[in-house]
């Protein structure tokens, strides 16, 4: 048998974990408060306003240029003005923009000052514009565009061109809101000469190469405007099974 003393202490324990216990199972939830870390913080990397407009998608119609280095097309942008802004403003970097619509209304714009990381473009916009295109021409010296020549890439035949985002540098060929705080669906068709296979990070990615030479991707999902890339090359399809493959 126990000592009385310890007994009596043991007993004690027991009564108070219970009572703990019992506290625990009725005590009224506390919800969490608000803090700052709920609020993205300001991207200083990024000319966009989303707090005040965003884009959600993005529609891509892309000619691929190998002899210039460039990509001539447009790009439309669905647009999500919660705030009943009359500015659009998108991150770019050396875009020869030729035109500029607003729900298919010419718009005027303006390029802002630039601070080392592209330029700011001004789109003015009605609260009740939904969407926007830009068509435009990339710089042959963009930096979010690598072009490989016959000699630099695998076989010496022809030439290759892969995109590389990352940080920001999607703004040297798309005009769009080039932060990670802004995710955005997009779909895009690119023309490209006819013995070379175009690939993007979508859906649809052909595994041979077409006589037309021009390509229709979709990404369904929202993603930041860093992941949106391209590679255009001489390249083949290996199968490893029914679900897995390389390029």
């Amino acid at each position: 048998m126990l000592p009385r003393r310890l007994s009596l202490f043991l007993a004690a324990l027991l009564v108070f974990g219970a009572s703990d216990a019992f506290a625990v199972r009725h005590r009224a939830a506390r919800h969490p408060g608000f803090s700052a870390l709920d609020v993205p913080p300001a991207d200083v990397f990024s000319y966009s306003e989303p707090s005040q407009i965003r884009v959600t998608h993005v529609s891509l119609d892309l000619t691929v240029d190998f002899a210039q280095r460039r990509l001539r097309g447009s790009a439309t942008l669905d647009l999500n003005n919660f705030t009943g802004t009359r500015m659009l403003v998108l991150d770019t970097n050396n875009l020869a923009i030729s035109r500029i619509t607003r729900d298919g209304i010419t718009a005027t714009w303006s390029y802002g000052p630039s601070i080392g990381d592209g330029q700011p473009l001004r789109i003015d916009i009605e609260p009740s514009t939904r969407e926007v295109t830009i068509e435009y021409t990339t710089s042959a010296s963009a930096p979010g565009l690598n072009w490989n020549t016959e000699a630099q890439s695998y076989g010496r035949q022809r030439p290759y061109l892969y995109s590389l985002n990352e940080p920001n540098d999607a703004r040297s060929w798309i005009p769009i809101q080039d932060t990670p705080t802004v995710r955005m669906t997009y779909d895009a068709t690119l023309h490209v000469p006819a013995d070379l296979l175009a690939l993007m990070s979508a859906e649809n990615n052909a595994r041979a190469t077409n006589d037309s030479g021009v390509y229709s991707f979709t990404m369904t999902r929202p993603i930041p405007a860093y992941l949106i890339a391209i590679a255009v090359a001489r390249l083949e399809f290996r199968e490893f099974d029914e679900r897995t493959g390389v390029y």
